[in-house]
């Protein structure tokens, strides 16, 4: 996860003020990786801040589905579990 990437990268509390669910927070993972957004892949189970915002920005990102909830469509981004997230990756 961004914690794994902070510590490797030895970024320590970079993003400890930063909101998930801002866009600002995934152009600083973006800036701090050296990436461009289009760069990144991101999973989460959280549909408005793992899904839609860090899409608006570019990111190919997957909504974790646990819940099984059928949504109004059928976009091939929205996952059950993270096997059938890395099969789609």
């Amino acid at each position: 996860g961004i914690r794994d990437v902070e510590r490797s990268r030895g970024l320590g509390d970079v993003y400890k003020r930063q909101i998930k669910k801002e866009i600002a927070f995934y152009r600083k993972v973006c800036q701090s990786l050296d990436i461009s957004p289009s760069q990144l892949i991101h999973v989460g189970d959280n549909y408005e801040a793992d899904y839609l915002v860090p899409r608006n920005i570019g990111i190919r990102s997957f909504y974790l589905n646990r819940t099984g909830y059928r949504l109004s469509n059928n976009d091939d981004s929205v996952v059950s579990d993270l096997k059938e997230f890395v099969y789609k990756i």
